[in-house]
């Protein structure tokens, strides 16, 4: 407030405003309490020039202040600090099943803090990285923590809670997964060297413009060292290049036509039986059998459907042909498996799975020790049926060889209310298939049947 303010206000104002307007004056010349600041622990203001008025410069902090790690030491770097938290994460919450000597899962693995292995390691069950660096959203261990997945809850095969990420853990995760994706950069360049000072005048020379130093002639000053010149900054670090797709793998041949059914034999007195049509895919029917009088029998219908049989080597026309639910740490058993005629791919019957999930969940329907048992490189065909409206979110067809060699194909959000056809190969190095299946999973709670059908190759 200037002191012309004051004069006019001393001037024209009532008593009362007068005493308001005083105590407001005293209020903009208040002093700045430096003390307070050194009692929060901070740095004291630098002293302020008392005749700078309100343009004096304000104390600015510019470092960055330290970052604390797991083990007491600190770090500037956000990204440094995610890796240093995240393998304390790991090591809390999933090394006791994941890192060696502890080794387990479907397949087995034990390298959960070892990075490195996890960025080139494809899971045969999604084909998906262990861990995408850059991307964690398609980085299997990531995949897993966020859908509550893993460590599983408790459940049949898991008696005891185990220590579960929160959801700060996970997102501490999910940022490390994204600084692995970041190319590192370069160091700079060294800083320039200081340059010389000129030297002092002669004594003798006159000052500037030829005017003379108090008392007696100034020498004239010498003129200023060039400075340095500037370091060069260091290139930047070249990122990796990203993996090639893998190749689709060759559907399998269509099966042969049916037989044509035979014709019944003459009945003594009745009519000759008539013969059967040719059937599509599925095998011919039986000749009736001559009645005494009666009449002949009829052949086999038509196309792999109504009246057609189902020539697959697992087709469930008339038994589950071994076929059970499987559990595992993080598998959940079907509340009822059987064979089924609400739905059928060929013949008259499939193998139906009920299930009552009540979160997201894992499910597998399979056989053990199929005889034959596929070799290597043989293509294997699975008809899969998820019923309009159902909360699966994936299937995947798989087979497991005697070494524990797990191979499948993941299918994303499979079609419903129709058959879908997917091919698992045997790899070519591969021991003895000794059990192959279908995994479901289910987004949240859902309560339904799926179907499995005519499994051949």
């Amino acid at each position: 407030m200037t002191s012309m303010m004051l004069r006019r206000l001393l001037r024209n104002s009532t008593p009362s405003l007068l005493g308001v307007a005083l105590v407001a004056a005293a209020g903009c010349f208040q002093t700045v309490d430096n003390g307070a600041a050194l009692k929060s622990g901070a740095q004291p203001a630098p002293p302020t020039d008392p005749d700078a008025g309100s343009g004096a410069p304000f104390p600015v902090m510019v470092d960055t202040p330290p970052i604390s790690l797991p083990d007491g030491t600190t770090t500037t770097d956000p990204c440094v600090a995610n890796a240093a938290w995240s393998m304390d994460i790991l090591k809390k919450d999933c090394a006791s099943c994941h890192q060696a000597p502890n080794q387990v899962g479907l397949p087995p693995w034990d390298f959960v803090l070892e990075p490195d292995k996890m960025m080139t390691t494809v899971d045969t069950r999604t084909n998906l990285l262990f861990l995408a660096a850059g991307d964690p959203d398609h980085s299997r261990i990531y995949q897993r923590m966020a859908n509550n997945e893993m460590p599983p809850p408790p459940n049949s095969s898991v008696a005891q809670a185990l220590p579960r990420p929160s959801l700060s853990d996970i997102s501490v995760i999910r940022q490390w997964i994204i600084c692995l994706g970041r190319p590192s950069t370069g160091t700079g360049g060294a800083g320039g060297a200081t340059g010389t000072g000129g030297a002092g005048g002669d004594n003798s020379q006159g000052g500037d413009n030829g005017q003379g130093g108090d008392n007696s002639q100034g020498g004239q000053g010498g003129t200023s060292g060039s400075g340095g010149a500037k370091g060069t900054a260091g290139t930047t670090g070249t990122g990796g290049t990203t993996g090639a797709g893998g190749t689709t793998g060759t559907g399998g041949t269509t099966g042969a036509g049916g037989t044509t059914g035979a014709g019944g034999t003459t009945g003594a007195g009745g009519a000759a039986g008539r013969g059967g049509t040719m059937g599509t895919g599925g095998a011919g029917g039986r000749g009736g059998r001559a009645g005494g009088g009666g009449a002949g029998g009829r052949g086999g219908t038509g196309t792999g459907g109504a009246g057609g049989g189902d020539n697959a080597r697992y087709n469930f026309e008339t038994s589950v042909q071994g076929w059970q639910s499987s559990t595992d740490s993080d598998v959940t058993a079907f509340t009822a498996v059987a064979t089924s005629t609400a739905q059928h791919f060929a013949g008259a019957s499939s193998l139906a799975g009920t299930m009552a999930a009540t979160a997201a969940t894992k499910y597998s329907l399979d056989v053990s020790n199929p005889s034959p048992a596929p070799g290597p490189g043989t293509a294997i065909t699975f008809e899969v049926f998820v019923p309009s409206g159902a909360a699966v979110d994936w299937v995947q067809p798989y087979v497991l060889d005697a070494g524990g060699a797990f191979t499948g194909y993941y299918v994303m959000n499979p079609a419903q209310g129709v058959w879908n056809a997917i091919t698992v190969t045997v790899p070519a190095g591969a021991m003895t298939v000794n059990r192959m299946g279908v995994q479901f999973h289910t987004s949240g709670s859902w309560s339904g049947t799926v179907y499995v059908d005519s499994v051949n190759w």
